[in-house]
């Protein structure tokens, strides 16, 4: 719609003719004015959220990802097998068994009383008649006991000896770690790969310990690693072999359509990361992000991060990093004539608390400064600087409820400070691109939480529901950097990037998953099924969101369902051929791919009567990506 008006702005009192054509465009549910003259009172409350620093910000999101390491492996030895018959030979009257070598672990629920009362149970339930091989029997039980309860290495036997009085007399052997040996290792030394086994060596090998160890060494960068337990030095040590494998580099390329028709509906990434660069396990990350169709965005990052004080405390990392967005406004809006550029730099402390296969648990504190620039035909239009303290804790969790599920969540406290580092005062000039509804610029002060929860759960063989739920709550005005979008693939996936940021806001979503329906066992390559390399989905998604003192509506609700394809297909050998002709043409061929290639479809249609801004139905999401 354009139309020509006489406009009256009434700023700070007095009244400013501004006798021009002028441009009214309604994009995103929003009115945007424009003026071929200078524009003196434009601001951003009017802009849609995909022209804001922070809804193109939004288009550069990825969704939550949590440290993930190639899975070590721990061989552990099994308990000697015994003969098949136990009840034949001679049998002793035992009146008492004494048993050697038992320590209290108290978190274990390991001690001599209770040992003692499972051996005195196993001779009254025989009445005190045992054959030597039911002595081992007895042994077995007390070395059940303890590898139940995760010590893994330990050995309870019948040693050699003369029974006096019905005196019998067994020994635990609790398997101690006796040394790591470091295999293969080229550019990380074996100090910092053994580091994390410091505390165990000369204890009991504790499955959980050891497997958290492991878990830290894998979690160095490039690392993977593979352990195995070989008899030690010493009579009841055990040592571990620690065999590694080193990557220098990771990639990723990925190209999507994820961006907005404002500033790129499609998007190409390259992620490149060097890992143990300075030999401490330390990890240089660098990218670089194009927008297309229109190409009017480009974002490119690099950070930095380090394991510190490892000799004392493991999994401590610190940190820090810097981005820069600089984008145009197209579309319906190109000759208003928007540009902008956004900068952030950060420093960050990251504790891993809890590192298991079934359960992680890790805090992260950051200090951001924002700094978010909009023009208007080449002139200044607003300005926001923003100091950020931020606390995050993540956590996931496997657990065996209805069959079996996994957990993923996060808790976000933010703070913005006011008066930090030049932070954006209510009265700066050319002032925040957030407004009230009295025009008066924002400062930089707020307060925010934010979390995000989601949940798989098995259902039946093949299929799965995954069950999202997020959000962000703030009694203050934000600016758009600190805003919730909703809409686009991590959102309500019937709209577009950004179509709306919120203050506070709340999203849901239900996913049911299906393993390649009706031809899941069928091999597909590489000796995996389809089932394991292709999924399907159904899913609703559900987004309200408040925007307060807004010009336009104050609340939004959005819902759309769909359907979603998922393709994974791992490192594996490609093979294929041509022939045709009978026998005059013959071609195979066959190659190698070392990477990890990944594929994601989103198809989805709008659950009301709220059409999307970019008038497309159904929205259509694509994103391929390949890892090496």
């Amino acid at each position: 719609m354009r139309i020509k008006i006489l406009l009256f702005l009434d700023i700070e009192d007095s009244v400013i003719q501004l006798f021009s054509s002028v441009g009214c465009a309604v994009v995103g549910g929003a009115v945007l004015i424009s003026l071929t003259a200078t524009s003196l009172a434009l601001h951003a409350a009017t802009l849609p959220g995909a022209a804001t620093p922070g809804g193109v910000q939004k288009t550069l999101q990825r969704p939550t990802e949590y440290p993930v390491s190639d899975l070590p492996t721990i061989q552990v030895p099994k308990v000697v097998d015994r003969p098949l018959d136990t009840n034949s030979g001679p049998k002793i009257e035992v009146k008492q068994f004494v048993v050697e070598g038992v320590e209290d672990v108290v978190h274990k629920n390991i001690s001599n009383a209770v040992v003692n009362d499972l051996v005195e149970a196993e001779r009254l339930k025989r009445e005190g008649q045992f054959t030597f091989g039911q002595l081992q029997l007895v042994a077995d039980q007390i070395t059940g006991l303890y590898r139940q309860s995760g010590l893994i290495l330990a050995q309870a036997f019948v040693p050699e000896q003369d029974v006096v009085e019905g005196l019998v007399v067994l020994r635990v052997m609790p398997g101690n770690l006796g040394a790591v040996l470091v295999e293969d290792n080229k550019r990380y030394s074996s100090a910092r790969l053994t580091g994390p086994f410091k505390e165990l060596i000369g204890g009991a090998v504790d499955a959980t310990a050891v497997e958290t160890a492991l878990l830290r060494v894998a979690d160095m960068p490039g690392m993977s690693a593979f352990g195995v337990f070989q008899p030690g030095s010493e009579l009841g040590e055990a040592d571990l072999a620690l065999k590694v494998t080193e990557k220098l580099i990771d990639a990723n390329v990925s190209f999507n359509n994820y961006g907005t028709e404002l500033t790129g509906q499609y998007q190409s990434l390259l992620d490149v990361m060097v890992n143990n660069p300075l030999g401490i396990g330390d990890r240089l990350q660098v990218g670089f992000q194009q927008s297309y169709r229109p190409k009017l965005a480009e974002f490119g990052y690099l950070t930095y991060q380090a394991p510190v004080f490892s000799g004392w405390v493991q999994g401590l990392t610190a940190g820090g990093g810097f981005s820069r967005n600089e984008f145009e406004v197209g579309g319906e809006l190109k000759d208003v004539g928007i540009e902008g550029v956004t900068e952030v730099a950060n420093l960050f402390l990251e504790k891993s608390w809890i590192r298991t296969r079934n359960a992680n648990l890790l805090t992260r504190f950051d200090f951001s400064r924002k700094q978010s620039k909009v023009f208007v035909s080449g002139n200044d239009f607003s300005q926001d600087v923003l100091s950020v303290a931020s606390l995050e804790t993540r956590f996931d969790r496997i657990d065996t409820i209805l069959g079996g599920g996994i957990n993923q969540g996060l808790v976000n406290l933010s703070h913005g400070f006011g008066n930090v580092l030049a932070s954006t005062q209510a009265d700066d000039l050319p002032g925040s691109g957030r407004r009230n509804l009295a025009g008066e610029s924002l400062g930089s002060g707020f307060n925010k939480v934010a979390f995000d929860y989601s949940r798989l759960q098995n259902l039946v063989p093949g299929h799965s529901l995954i069950m999202r739920i997020a959000g962000q709550f703030s009694d203050d005005l934000l600016p758009s950097l600190e805003q919730m979008s909703i809409g686009g693939p991590f959102s309500v996936r019937a709209y577009p990037q950004s179509e709306f940021l919120v203050d506070k806001g709340v999203f849901a979503s239900l996913e049911w998953v299906l393993n390649a329906p009706g031809f899941a066992n069928a091999i597909a390559f590489e000796n995996r099924t389809w089932g394991e390399v292709l999924q399907v989905s159904l899913f609703v998604d559900h987004g309200t969101g408040w925007i307060d003192e807004s010009v336009i509506e104050d609340q939004v609700e959005l819902s759309g369902a769909g359907m979603g394809l998922q393709m994974y297909v791992p490192a594996s050998l490609v093979s294929g051929g041509v022939n045709y002709l009978g026998s005059l043409f013959n071609q195979e061929w066959a190659f190698y791919l070392p990477g990890e290639f990944s594929f994601r479809l989103d198809v989805a249609t709008p659950l009301g009567s709220r059409d999307a801004s970019n008038r497309e139905e159904p929205q259509v999401y694509v994103n391929t990506t390949y890892s090496y």
